[in-house]
């Protein structure tokens, strides 16, 4: 309940205005969402992915996508996010590659 309340003061008192924050970077969003009680970074990017389908947006602190990166490079255990942030760009090589009808060096 403390979360919703508090939430909600920041709508009324306009500290949060939502139209304004469709036109954040993902960062100040994640900034300005983080900022009310109860919010962490993984809730904003969760609304950042599902609610505003935002396609650059990379959790490094879920666990799905930790298991995910596990599975798909069969890894003997779960990634560090430090360790994922590389991952961004070889998930960028793949969706580049797939566009490609033959093989073609980068």
């Amino acid at each position: 309940m403390k979360y919703l309340k508090d939430l909600g003061v920041r709508f009324l008192d306009g500290s949060i205005r939502m139209h304004r924050l469709v036109y954040q970077i993902n960062e100040e969003m994640i900034e300005t969402l983080t900022s009310v009680y109860g919010i962490g970074r993984w809730t904003a990017e969760m609304f950042l992915i599902f609610s505003l389908n935002r396609l650059d947006v990379l959790p490094l602190g879920d666990l799905g996508l930790k298991a995910g990166i596990k599975k798909i490079y069969n890894m003997s255990g779960l990634q560090s996010p430090k360790k994922m942030e590389p991952m961004e760009t070889v998930a960028t090589w793949y969706a580049w590659r797939i566009q490609d009808a033959k093989i073609i060096t980068y």
